[in-house]
């Protein structure tokens, strides 16, 4: 059959403007984008973690084709299909006839259209199919985070094979246990010899700066790059990030609200609005809050990082990566923290304003000892082990508090299990229903058997995290029943304390004891947290100043081929989201 000429063309541009998937659109058909949200069970997976794949979602999905999209969330929820398990941690709230609102938390479906189940199998089959193909893939992954579990607590490896913990793949029940995705398993993944993409990354979780370890390697001591891989992460490889939640709470407080919000609204603005990834990260740690405790590192930080700390190592191959010009570059290394705004490379010097930038909005700098010592690296270092020193005391002494309310617990429990049966009785009947109490047996166990209320609670949630979906409202009802427990014995704890019931006085010494020994605890955290935050933040600027310090002495002692692998990861952390297809 011959077809007109007109008729043909006609036909040829149609089929041209759907090819991309959707009427108009015209982008590079091996741009891919990977949105991961998974806290690996039940009673991680957030409210937050949700919200953030919801948006990327929404936003890549306006802007590209669908098939450009793979969305892996959780158990792989999808709208009109019976959900295998509800995956989202959310704060509830239940009015009851005398108009008591009992807050608790429950599970809810997904609601991501289209989206696969979040384990490593699934993770490994996207980004190894996709990274095959001429373009960049894009992996935008929030959620939570781990340290080498199989290696000791203090063990000097414990955080080179860092992990995303995702959903565990087959039938079981019961989901008391994530699976990992580790650097080892995306290292091999980017090394892979039919590799043709471009890797760019954000990874959000605890202890992401790990996963730089599959880009930045070191062979013989020098710090060296896989080509065509950088990205972005909210933490440092042995610290915390911010930012699950089971409230949305997390875009204005957190580096991942900050990063994406300015990277895809910005994205969905003019083509000349868009800004940066490299712009996006810096923006983003300028807008952290003074109480945070995030370090956010782009890949090539972390490889400067590594070349800081070659200086300073008493490891062979790293004092014979210098030779006989160790001494020069201490010496330039030193003069470069020192002086801000004498650098060489304009890229250099719009790095070090920016260093300075943070330095000034990190309210801890402006304590007179720590501003002093980052004239010097040496007395920044001895600084910084002063600031460890104190978060490690305080630390030791909130697990001290701990041991103490864990022997304070016994007493308190014997003394809870005799007044609660009378507690429910006095309850009105409508705080009280019977599905509720047919958990206390197994509460009561759980609670016997752990003595950290938080965690028995979690574990009840994910051990029966399947009734979310095969019996919802006998899931509610333990929700409700954690959470009017819990009430029920702060309430307890208050009146014994204020002499407003007849108790046994053992009791009330059980329970002058509990409350002494938990004030303790709270003071201990309290002192804590703000040890915590101020080595967070003198690291912070520690790390930057490192970072632009590092690279200067590379360009004064001429390392020709470590600029060439610094070059290429500015080159990928400084591109731009593809752009919008037409409407």
């Amino acid at each position: 059959m011959t077809v007109p000429f007109p008729r043909l063309v006609w036909l040829l541009t149609l089929g041209g403007l759907f090819a991309g998937g959707r009427l108009g659109f015209s982008v590079t058909a091996a741009d891919h984008f990977v949105v991961v949200g998974s806290g690996g069970v039940p009673s991680m997976q957030e409210a937050s973690i949700l919200d953030m794949a919801e948006f990327w979602t929404e936003k890549f999905r306006r802007a590209y084709s669908d098939s450009q999209l793979s969305v892996l969330f959780g158990a792989g929820n999808q709208p009109g299909k019976k959900p295998y398990y509800a995956d989202v941690r959310v704060k509830r709230e239940t009015k009851e006839p005398d108009g008591y609102v009992l807050e608790h938390e429950g599970l809810e479906p997904g609601r991501l259209r289209f989206n696969q189940v979040a384990t490593p199998a699934a993770l490994k089959s996207v980004l190894g199919y996709n990274l095959l193909r001429p373009g960049q893939v894009w992996l935008f992954t929030h959620g939570h985070g781990a340290p080498n579990r199989d290696l000791p607590e203090l063990a000097p490896d414990r955080y080179r094979d860092n992990r995303l913990l995702l959903w565990p793949a087959g039938d079981a029940v019961e989901l008391t246990e994530p699976a990992p995705f580790t650097v080892p398993e995306l290292r091999r993944l980017l090394t892979a010899p039919e590799r043709s993409a471009d890797f760019v990354f954000l990874i959000t979780s605890c202890y992401s700066g790990g996963f730089h370890q599959a880009v930045v390697a070191e062979t013989n001591g020098r710090p060296t790059i896989l080509r065509g891989a950088a990205g972005f992460s909210a933490a440092h490889a042995d610290m915390f990030s911010s930012g699950c939640t089971t409230t949305p709470d997390l875009w204005n407080l957190t580096y991942v609200g900050q990063f994406s919000r300015k990277v895809m609204v910005d994205h969905s603005r003019q083509k000349g609005g868009r800004i940066t990834l490299t712009e996006a990260h810096r923006a983003a740690v300028l807008e952290l809050p003074e109480w945070s405790i995030e370090l956010p590192l782009a890949t090539s930080d972390y490889f400067l990082e590594l070349w800081a700390k070659t200086l300073f190592s008493a490891d062979p191959a790293h004092r014979a990566l210098w030779g006989s010009r160790l001494d020069e570059a201490q010496a330039a290394f030193a003069t470069a923290w020192r002086t801000p705004t004498d650098g060489d490379s304009p890229a250099w010097r719009e790095h070090r304003r920016w260093v300075e930038q943070v330095i000034a909005h990190t309210p801890d700098m402006a304590h007179p000892r720590r501003r002093e010592a980052l004239t010097d690296p040496a007395s920044a270092r001895v600084m910084l082990e002063e600031l460890n020193q104190r978060r490690t005391a305080a630390a030791r002494l909130v697990e001290h508090s701990k041991e103490f309310v864990s022997e304070a617990r016994p007493a308190l429990l014997g003394a809870w299990n005799q007044a609660l049966p009378q507690l429910v009785v006095d309850l009105p009947r409508s705080k009280a229903p019977t599905d509720e109490l047919a958990w206390e047996p197994e509460v009561a166990a759980a609670e016997a058997a752990n003595p950290h209320p938080l965690r028995w609670s979690d574990e009840l949630f994910d051990r029966h995290s399947h009734l979310a979906v095969a019996d919802p409202k006998r899931f509610a009802a333990l929700t409700r029943w954690l959470a009017r427990r819990d009430n029920l014995r702060d309430d307890w704890i208050a009146a014994v304390q204020a002499r407003k019931t007849n108790t046994a006085p053992e009791t009330v010494v059980a329970v002058s004891e509990w409350v002494k020994r938990t004030g303790q605890w709270k003071q201990a955290e309290a002192v804590a947290r703000k040890a915590e935050i101020a080595w967070a933040n003198f690291r912070r600027v520690v790390v930057y100043r490192d970072v632009s310090a590092a690279w200067l002495t590379l360009e004064r002692l001429g390392q020709t081929a470590a600029l060439d692998d610094l070059a290429e990861l500015h080159r990928l952390e400084s591109l731009r989201l593809p752009p919008r297809g037409r409407k």
